[in-house]
């Protein structure tokens, strides 16, 4: 415990950040804040209106990159499930460079590693599958208005997902030891536990609910003239919060914390950064469509049913 929370580049970024979004939320939450602040933290249809300087326009980018993000994920956790599965399955080793970058990020390899070889090997099937269906729903499915985010989002996006699986193996088995286990089948008796289960089903059920809660925002904008307007979306769980595709996020990561065994520390890292990152972007728009919208249905939370 004392060597993981040493001088460890990934717990730094995770809580830093984590604690930053609060910082964020209590900004945007005061009205002593400056609007160009606010919209410095913000992006898409909850930055003002007002005109821009000229840096806050350099810096702006479109929000149709966020499929950048999941891109990333498919390429960068992609090559990590290919290494765990020719190291586990195919006897092969781990390039070094990557495990270089692995430990000038974290401590890899721990003593004592704090999840199974199984749990390492769904959890990134997990997230390269949610990553892909991710970067198919931006290409296919959504259509984005003119909106736009500042660099900083775009970075921190990227970053976040390039981090994840450098996050995911620092607490794994060492990779290049031997496995203890002869194919898929053996690693599945050996290792397969009630959780695992559990946390599948989860994933699939909150994903899939993710996935509708972005097709009913697609169907708003069925027409080159809905394309930069804005309408109340309706259906599914819009009836109960005003952002579930955010709460299916956090439950997609919670799905995370069963997958690995509620033991991953540094995973409890990115759970928190998901959190604080999610509650603050769903009160911000909570907050704008109670503003925009004098018939908004006043039944809605923010993000978490009946509770925020």
């Amino acid at each position: 415990m004392a060597e993981f929370f040493g001088a460890c580049f990934l717990v730094y970024h995770w809580c830093g950040f984590s604690v930053g979004f609060i910082l964020l939320w209590i900004l945007f939450a005061s009205p002593y804040t400056p609007l160009f602040i606010k919209d410095l933290s913000m992006y898409g249809k909850v930055v003002s209106a007002r005109s821009k300087t000229i840096i806050e326009k350099v810096i702006q980018i479109p929000k149709s990159y966020f499929k950048h993000y999941y891109l990333t994920s498919m390429i960068s956790n992609g090559y990590l499930l290919w290494v765990l599965v020719n190291v586990y399955f195919l006897g092969g080793q781990a390039p070094s460079w990557y495990i270089k970058c692995v430990q000038m990020l974290t401590y890899y390899p721990v003593n004592k590693p704090s999840v199974s070889h199984l749990s390492v090997l769904l959890m990134a099937t997990v997230i390269v599958f949610q990553g892909t269906k991710r970067f198919l729903e931006c290409v296919i499915l959504s259509k984005y208005s003119k909106a736009t985010m500042n660099v900083v989002h775009y970075v921190l996006g990227i970053t976040f997902y390039l981090f994840c699986g450098f996050s995911l193996i620092s607490e794994a088995p060492d990779l290049s030891k031997p496995v203890p286990f002869t194919g898929p089948v053996e690693l599945f008796k050996q290792q397969i536990r009630w959780y695992h289960i559990f946390a599948i089903l989860l994933y699939v059920w909150s994903s899939w609910h993710q996935y509708i809660c972005h097709k009913i925002f697609s169907d708003l904008r069925k027409t080159d003239k809905d394309k930069n307007s804005h309408k109340i979306p309706y259906g599914d769980w819009f009836q109960y919060v005003s952002c579930p595709h955010y709460f299916f996020e956090i439950l997609i990561y919670t799905s995370g914390i069963f997958m690995l065994g509620f033991s991953h520390q540094m995973w409890y890292m990115v759970y928190a950064f998901v959190i604080t990152n999610q509650l603050a972007a769903s009160y911000t728009v909570h907050k704008w469509y109670k503003d925009k919208f004098e018939d908004y249905p006043k039944n809605r939370t923010a993000v978490i049913p009946f509770v925020y």
